[in-house]
């Protein structure tokens, strides 16, 4: 345990809020130890309020008021991130660290190395998490699926109460950058998804698919763009099956495929030339034995295996099996770099575009800073209003006079206002005064149109 008596931090405003992104993904880390990082839906609103919960606990023991953490964890095929807004103190990474211990799973635990985490500050952090909702920090350059899993990771945490102003106003931003990217580049255009180049791959192999047997498995957004493209080859025959069956019912209607039982997937195994799977099960589903008595029946038969699930569904033995193909989601890649060249021109006018919102949220961010100044500015000037209010009322409740009254307010109340000013101009040196010189004129002589009297 981090001994939170340990956490310093010089000011303990909302002014000095730090943001924080610090996980794995596919250029920290090979599939193989990404897999280990992969959350279960159940496991991310618990992570993120304990996560939560920790840091405020370590915070309180500081003497000023800590502002509340925010936090979101988004968590895809190819990263898990966890973005953290909180006071800047040496120990944050250690706390974050610790929490995810406590959250993971032995086996997760065992990869948490720092050989292949990666962690961004502050401006940095915000700008890859705007490439990362742009598709521009996707395997995929362009792909389109990451914005709409970083919202359904962002409703999450906002449904977990773990967000607040800063990440609300940061993901806000990313989801706006990310349209206006798409608007405003082709980054989208000649994009080879997962699925296409799943088809492509079976085509090199095998040269058509019209005498191929295709058994998906799953019934996700993914296996539902392998099951458009592979029925487009009209392969000998289009086989879908899943946990749910009724999912998996709903995707063969649409796409005129069969549905085989998934606790008969070891004999279906054997009915099929090309197996896709994509599922969310935590551990492998198909083991080196089921390819092994697979080939037994189909007499050895080429056999080609595409897992583009994270963690994997696929034993990463059954490779070496004869006449046995497997790829994964990192082995495609060659493949969806084609027409990778004119994105990538694409992309720099995408980055351009991430660099001005990048400056707005700085500027925002700024001013956050002076938050706490206006508020006491404001304060202050309340607390004038309100005694000057009062001691001019006590007079009019004496019967003095009333026009006398509010000369007298009117005097009391522009002197108090401005005193603190003009205070600051007499006693300014050198440096202050050529500040002062400059902000004055802004402050308190530059009246708006709206303000001016009517005549």
């Amino acid at each position: 345990m981090v001994p939170v008596t340990a956490i310093t931090s010089e000011n303990h405003s909302d002014s000095n809020a730090q943001l924080l992104v610090w996980g794995v993904n596919h250029h920290s880390a090979p599939i193989a130890i990404r897999e280990q990082f992969a959350l279960l839906e159940t496991q991310i609103s618990p992570l993120l309020q304990q996560l939560q919960k920790q840091l405020n606990q370590a915070f309180l023991q500081l003497n000023d008021s800590p502002i509340p953490v925010e936090c979101v964890v988004v968590s895809t095929c190819n990263r898990m991130e966890l973005y953290v807004v909180s006071l800047p103190h040496s120990q944050l990474e250690s706390l974050i660290h610790q929490v995810l211990s406590a959250v993971l799973t032995p086996q997760q635990n065992a990869s948490l190395s720092t050989d292949y985490l990666f962690i961004k500050k502050k401006l940095d952090a915000a700008r890859h998490l705007f490439s990362v909702i742009s598709g521009l920090d996707s395997m995929v350059l362009g792909e389109t699926q990451i914005t709409g899993q970083i919202k359904t990771a962002w409703r999450q945490a906002v449904s977990a109460q773990t967000t607040g102003p800063h990440l609300n106003h940061l993901f806000q931003t990313g989801f706006h950058v990310a349209k206006q990217v798409r608007q405003h580049t082709g980054i989208g255009q000649q994009i080879i998804s997962f699925a296409s180049a799943a088809v492509q791959l079976c085509c090199r192999i095998y040269g058509d698919l019209q005498n191929q047997r295709v058994l998906l498995i799953g019934a996700g957004e993914m296996i539902e763009l392998c099951a458009a493209h592979f029925a487009a080859q009209n392969p000998a025959q289009l086989l879908i099956t899943n946990r749910t069956r009724a999912h998996a019912e709903e995707l063969a209607q649409k796409h005129h495929a069969q549905v085989l039982d998934f606790s008969n997937l070891d004999n279906s195994l054997t009915q099929c030339d090309i197996v896709i799977s994509c599922t969310a099960a935590p551990s492998v589903i198909i083991e080196r034995q089921h390819i092994a008595h697979a080939h037994k029946t189909r007499r050895n038969k080429p056999m080609v295996l595409i897992d583009l699930a994270v963690p994997r569904d696929i034993a990463s033995d059954i490779e070496k099996l004869p006449n046995t193909y497997l790829y994964t989601v990192d082995d495609l890649g060659e493949i969806t770099a084609q027409g990778l060249s004119a994105r990538s021109k694409e992309a720099l006018l995408g980055q351009k575009i991430i660099d001005r919102h990048l400056l707005d949220f700085a500027k925002w961010q700024d001013t956050r800073t002076l938050i706490p100044h206006i508020q006491a500015l404001q304060n202050r000037v309340e607390t004038i209003r309100k005694e000057e209010l009062e001691r001019a009322q006590q007079q009019l409740n004496n019967h003095e006079n009333s026009a006398q009254v509010l000369l007298r307010f009117s005097q009391r109340l522009s002197a108090r206002l401005s005193d603190s000013a003009l205070a600051a101009i007499h006693h300014a040196d050198h440096t202050d005064q050529s500040f002062l010189h400059r902000w004055l004129p802004r402050l308190f002589l530059h009246s708006r149109r709206t303000d001016q009297p009517k005549k």
